[in-house]
């Protein structure tokens, strides 16, 4: 019987990854004026956790795709 294990969105050399499949999660490149730095750390957190809860990991090898996700 196959074990189940949760995945995990982690952090590598300041990119973020799925733990199981390696797709590569990118900040948009979206423009957050206005905003303290803070709030921009926090509103693209939100996002690439949200990508991230989204994201369904392929049966096959993994691709590192450019294509945010986010």
């Amino acid at each position: 019987m196959p074990s189940i294990i949760a995945r995990e969105l982690i952090e590598i050399r300041h990119e973020w990854v799925c733990s199981q499949c390696n797709y590569q999660f990118y900040n948009p490149g979206c423009i957050l004026d206005g905003l303290t730095l803070n709030e921009i750390i926090q509103h693209l957190k939100k996002m690439r956790e949200q990508a991230f809860a989204k994201h369904v990991c392929s049966t096959t090898a993994p691709v590192l795709s450019r294509t945010a996700h986010l």
